[in-house]
This record gives structure tokens, C-alpha cells and sequence, in this order.
């Protein structure tokens, strides 16, 4: 359950999002983007200003991939499965890849199995 008494729960919102039991912080949309989306780097300057530095991001493949392509990424822990998908799956990231030599690249740090599923960690 994420808003209990466990931790502080933050929610980063544009100024319409639910306002229940989290601490809120409100974050400008980018002009003329799809759906008024959150000017991201304006989120982590926001959170860094509430002494936040380390931020567990679960918004999909949109903003797992454009934090990314901003650069605002420095570890990654993926959980995975040992499993291959076909395209039924949905995609981890929406990111373009470009040429393998201008691909981001990421050193591998560790790799645990929690049970069944795999934990990569990755660091910038």
C-alpha cells in the first residue's frame, strides 16, 4: 500500500492529481507537449530541494524512457523474470536506440535472484 504510515509517500503532479495523504509537489507541465506532460527535470530539481536523492520511479514505459533520454538516470534496478515475451508484451521503455556505439551504456553492479525472478542493478 503506498500511502500509509510506512513511509513518506510524494506525489509529483501538474495541480489537478489527487490530494489525499501524500505530500504534494507541484511541477510545471512543458508547453506544447501530448497531454500537458510534467517538465521532469523540474521534478527532480523539486524533489532534490526536499532533500530527496534517490527517487523509485514506476510511470511506465514513457517515463522510464524519457527520463532516460534526459540523462536523469544514474542506476537502474530491474526486476525481470526468466521468461521471453513476444510482442504481446508491453515494452519496458518507449526509447529510440540509435547506433550500437551511441547507445547508453551502464556497468553492470550485481545480478540476485529473489525467488523465481532476477534483480539487475546497473549504474551510470
Amino acid at each position: 500500500q503506498v500511502l500509509d504510515d510506512a513511509a513518506p509517500t510524494w506525489l509529483v503532479h501538474d495541480g489537478s492529481a489527487y490530494r489525499g495523504d501524500a505530500t504534494l509537489i507541484e511541477v510545471p507541465t512543458l508547453p506544447g507537449s501530448v497531454g500537458g506532460g510534467l517538465d521532469l527535470r523540474a521534478m527532480m530539481q523539486a524533489l532534490g530541494a526536499q532533500g530527496l536523492n534517490s527517487v523509485l520511479v514506476e510511470g511506465g514505459a514513457a517515463v522510464s524512457g524519457a527520463l532516460l533520454r534526459l540523462g536523469l538516470v544514474d542506476r537502474i534496478m530491474w526486476f525481470h523474470a526468466p521468461a521471453i515475451m513476444g510482442n504481446d508484451g508491453l515494452a519496458a521503455l518507449r526509447l529510440s536506440s540509435g547506433p550500437m556505439a551511441e547507445l547508453r551504456r551502464f556497468t553492470h553492479v550485481r545480478h540476485e535472484r529473489l525467488g523465481n525472478d532476477m534483480l539487475t542493478e546497473l549504474h551510470a
